[in-house]
């Protein structure tokens, strides 16, 4: 079995919560009881339906999206300026603009990222312009946080840089076997090897496949891995909390808050009818404009139950007060317009400045 980073088992269940949380209603409904508690005595149909009814106010993707989006603004260039490599920097004729803004949304979701500049194994290629023409430049290969299993830094030649990594690189069918594909990069004495390997299950030992890959770039084997992990803190080393978790576990409590005012409404908002004072075998079992009620007692009394009171509107309060503080966590463009005549420019420049601090600084580190 893969040995995985002390991190990495320590907030695996933190991306896992923001990727549902991002991906929306389907993926939070279908995490059942893990964001959504049962309700005492309800039983599994009863659970499936208070879930079904739950609408989820996805504000964490749309904080993404539109943050991501207002760095995008600009297409993106390499310096020095390579034309190829920013018009398909990922070999899938994806532009590094493309590519660098979905690395952005991935580390603002869940605060990491990775991306290997994988070089071809063949080819005698000694220069970049007959590597271009050879097809044989590099590519870069994205690697999602869940797939960078196991990593290690250390001093080379007085740097601090990484030098292994464990990645996955997912699965494939031979006939009824599924086969788990990983790939080791590591640094022996000096150089730069890559090692394919492989396993039949997720839980045993992988096995080296095929020999050692030894990657040249320009014709000279390499003395570092080309892998750079994107985070939201900048230390490649050390793994953080992601930049918007407040914000999605503040729109999980959102859910849970709205799931019991839905809850509420869906047995109150219709009126019940009650008759006091006659035997059960007498009391009518329908209700509608074509029946009848012939009740012998002069003394029964019949009405309509509704609710009444402030529980409801107080639940419907907290929502609006967890909009607010989500609009506050995640992104302006939740919330309305606060802003008067009388503020000055001055004080709107300062407001913005702090709420896009964050993204500026993910931004400035991704680049």
């Amino acid at each position: 079995m893969i040995e995985k980073h002390g991190d990495y088992t320590k907030w695996s269940s933190v991306w896992s919560r923001c990727r549902d949380v991002v991906a929306g209603q389907d993926a939070v409904h279908a995490g059942g009881e893990k964001y959504l508690p049962r309700l005492g005595g309800q039983d599994d149909t009863q659970y499936a339906a208070f879930v079904e009814r739950t609408r989820f106010f996805n504000a964490s993707d749309r904080t993404v999206a539109g943050t991501a989006g207002l760095s995008s603004r600009k297409p993106v260039m390499a310096i020095p300026e390579d034309i190829a490599f920013e018009e398909n920097a990922h070999h899938t004729d994806r532009s590094l603009s493309e590519y660098l803004n979905f690395v952005l949304k991935e580390v603002l979701t869940v605060g990491r990222a990775g991306t290997l500049v994988d070089y071809p194994q063949t080819g005698s290629a000694t220069t970049t312009a007959a590597a271009e023409a050879q097809n044989l430049s590099p590519r870069g290969c994205f690697y999602a946080t869940e797939n960078i299993l196991n990593w290690q830094f250390g001093y080379v030649g007085n740097k601090y840089q990484v030098v292994y990594l464990m990645l996955f690189d997912g699965t494939r069918k031979e006939g009824s076997v599924t086969v788990y594909e990983y790939r080791e990069l590591l640094l022996e004495d000096g150089v730069y090897i890559q090692r394919k390997m492989e396993a039949t299950s997720a839980d045993s030992d992988p096995e080296q496949v095929d020999e050692d890959i030894l990657p040249k770039m320009n014709g000279n084997f390499m003395d570092f891995i080309p892998f750079v992990l994107h985070t939201a803190g900048g230390r490649e080393d050390e793994v953080g909390k992601p930049p918007l978790l407040d914000l999605i576990d503040t729109n999980l409590k959102h859910y849970q808050l709205k799931a019991d005012h839905l809850h509420g409404l869906h047995y109150v908002a219709l009126p019940t009818p009650y008759i006091l004072g006659v035997d059960a075998d007498e009391a009518p079992d329908t209700i509608g404009p074509q029946r009848i009620w012939a009740i012998g007692n002069e003394s029964a009394s019949v009405g309509m139950l509704e609710f009444s009171g402030s529980g409801l509107s107080a639940v419907r309060d907290e929502l609006v007060a967890i909009e607010t503080n989500m609009a506050q966590l995640g992104s302006r463009m939740l919330a309305p317009d606060t802003t008067t005549q009388n503020e000055t420019a001055t004080a709107t420049s300062i407001k913005t400045m702090s709420e896009t601090s964050v993204l500026a600084c993910v931004v400035k580190i991704i680049s």
